[in-house]
């Protein structure tokens, strides 16, 4: 499974050609060293992965991607072709939680909560306790357990969406900081 999930992430990132930045809250501090140590498998022939460091901290990650192969056997001279998609850490550009970016830009799609002490990524059954949740008041926590029902809690699926709402909400803070400062500065 997690080498058909990363062929998929990869295969997709070259489907969208245009795509130059990849943000992720706080790459620079979690998510950058994940993501550096799955993209060194890939640093291959015609695949070049570079960490941009700043100070001993990881700052961001360049991946290129060769995207044809010039032809060594013309006589004419065909110029390499690369894809540069740059990962980028957002926490550097809005140093505070996603989840207080959120309410400050009043984004349609809040962060929500995720039980991260909760272990079994196989487990199936009854909403998780509270106990099993970091950052969230028992309020919070009961008013989520009420809308979530009596339904099956599946923590595949729920990390799914907890990680897709994330992504939303994260280019949303990002589109209107990019609207924000355009607006006030006539800065892209």
């Amino acid at each position: 499974i997690k080498e058909t999930m990363e062929h998929s992430f990869f295969n997709e990132l070259l489907e969208f050609k245009k795509i130059k930045n990849i943000y992720a809250h706080n790459l620079s501090g979690f998510d950058g060293i994940f993501l550096f140590r799955q993209l060194l498998d890939y640093d291959v022939e015609g695949v070049s992965v570079k960490p941009i460091i700043f100070n001993g901290k990881l700052m961001g990650i360049v991946l290129k991607i060769l995207t044809n192969i010039p032809d060594l056997k013309n006589d004419k001279y065909v110029a390499p072709k690369y894809v540069t998609i740059k990962f980028k850490d957002s926490y550097l550009l809005l140093p505070m939680s996603l989840r207080k970016l959120c309410r400050s830009f009043s984004v349609p799609t809040p962060k929500t909560h995720f039980p991260f002490k909760l272990t079994d990524i196989n487990y199936i059954g009854d909403f998780p306790a509270y106990d099993l949740f970091t950052d969230i008041s028992k309020e919070e926590y009961d008013s989520i357990k009420n809308e979530h029902g009596n339904r099956e809690w599946s923590f595949r699926d729920e990390a799914i969406k907890y990680c897709s709402i994330d992504c939303q909400a994260l280019f949303d803070i990002l589109d209107k900081f990019n609207e924000l400062i355009f607006n006030t500065f006539t800065v892209n």
